[in-house]
Protein backbone atom coordinates (compact mmCIF):
# COMPACT_ATOMS: atom_id res chain seq x y z
CA UNK A 1 0.00 0.00 0.00
CA UNK A 2 1.31 3.42 -0.91
CA UNK A 3 0.27 6.76 0.57
CA UNK A 4 -2.36 7.49 -2.11
CA UNK A 5 -3.97 4.07 -1.53
CA UNK A 6 -4.04 4.75 2.21
CA UNK A 7 -5.78 8.08 1.57
CA UNK A 8 -8.37 6.37 -0.65
CA UNK A 9 -8.96 3.64 1.97
CA UNK A 10 -9.51 6.21 4.72
CA UNK A 11 -11.87 8.19 2.49
CA UNK A 12 -13.82 5.04 1.65
CA UNK A 13 -14.19 4.00 5.30
CA UNK A 14 -15.11 7.42 6.71
CA UNK A 15 -17.23 10.39 5.81
CA UNK A 16 -14.17 12.05 4.24
CA UNK A 17 -13.89 12.23 0.48
CA UNK A 18 -10.75 12.28 -1.61
CA UNK A 19 -12.09 15.28 -3.55
CA UNK A 20 -12.41 17.36 -0.40
CA UNK A 21 -8.85 16.36 0.60
CA UNK A 22 -9.90 15.78 4.21
CA UNK A 23 -8.54 12.24 4.12
CA UNK A 24 -5.25 13.50 2.67
CA UNK A 25 -4.97 16.11 5.43
CA UNK A 26 -5.56 13.41 8.05
CA UNK A 27 -2.85 11.13 6.62
CA UNK A 28 -0.38 14.00 6.19
CA UNK A 29 -1.05 15.22 9.72
CA UNK A 30 -0.45 11.77 11.22
CA UNK A 31 2.73 11.20 9.23
CA UNK A 32 4.06 14.69 10.03
CA UNK A 33 3.37 14.27 13.75
CA UNK A 34 5.05 10.85 13.77
CA UNK A 35 8.06 12.23 11.88
CA UNK A 36 8.35 15.16 14.30
CA UNK A 37 8.16 12.80 17.29
CA UNK A 38 10.86 10.55 15.85
CA UNK A 39 13.04 13.56 15.04
CA UNK A 40 12.73 14.54 18.72
CA UNK A 41 13.81 10.99 19.65
CA UNK A 42 10.40 10.17 21.12
CA UNK A 43 9.31 6.54 21.07
CA UNK A 44 6.05 5.86 19.21
CA UNK A 45 3.76 3.01 20.27
CA UNK A 46 0.47 2.23 18.58
CA UNK A 47 -1.20 -0.57 20.55
CA UNK A 48 -2.02 -3.58 18.41
CA UNK A 49 -0.01 -2.24 15.47
CA UNK A 50 3.57 -1.77 16.60
CA UNK A 51 6.22 0.55 17.94
CA UNK A 52 9.11 2.60 16.65
CA UNK A 53 12.31 2.48 18.70
CA UNK A 54 15.84 3.73 18.31
CA UNK A 55 19.11 1.88 18.28
CA UNK A 56 22.63 3.22 18.21
CA UNK A 57 25.04 1.81 15.64
CA UNK A 58 28.72 2.10 16.41
CA UNK A 59 31.22 3.30 13.85
CA UNK A 60 32.83 0.61 11.72
CA UNK A 61 35.12 0.13 8.74
CA UNK A 62 33.53 -1.04 5.50
CA UNK A 63 34.96 -1.69 2.06
CA UNK A 64 33.95 -0.24 -1.27
CA UNK A 65 33.08 -3.37 -3.28
CA UNK A 66 34.24 -1.83 -6.55
CA UNK A 67 37.67 -0.59 -5.47
CA UNK A 68 38.29 -2.49 -2.24
CA UNK A 69 39.07 0.84 -0.56
CA UNK A 70 38.43 1.06 3.19
CA UNK A 71 35.61 3.43 4.12
CA UNK A 72 35.04 4.69 7.67
CA UNK A 73 31.34 4.58 8.52
CA UNK A 74 30.33 6.98 11.34
CA UNK A 75 28.19 6.05 14.34
CA UNK A 76 24.51 6.73 13.80
CA UNK A 77 21.07 6.33 15.28
CA UNK A 78 18.57 4.19 13.39
CA UNK A 79 14.80 3.84 13.71
CA UNK A 80 13.42 0.32 14.07
CA UNK A 81 9.82 -0.86 13.74
CA UNK A 82 8.59 -3.78 15.78
CA UNK A 83 5.20 -5.21 14.87
CA UNK A 84 2.67 -5.64 17.68
CA UNK A 85 1.14 -8.97 18.65
CA UNK A 86 -2.23 -8.30 16.99
CA UNK A 87 -0.58 -7.26 13.71
CA UNK A 88 1.66 -10.35 13.73
CA UNK A 89 -1.32 -12.62 14.37
CA UNK A 90 -3.39 -11.00 11.62
CA UNK A 91 -0.57 -11.26 9.06
CA UNK A 92 0.18 -14.87 9.99
CA UNK A 93 -3.51 -15.81 9.75
CA UNK A 94 -3.79 -14.18 6.30
CA UNK A 95 -0.67 -15.98 5.06
CA UNK A 96 -1.94 -19.31 6.42
CA UNK A 97 -5.12 -18.94 4.32
CA UNK A 98 -3.12 -18.52 1.10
Amino acid sequence: MVKSELIEAIAANTSCTVDSIHAEKVVNSILNDMSDALASKERIEIRGFGSYNFSQRTEYVARNPKTGERVEMPAKTTVNFRAGKELKNRVNAAIAKM
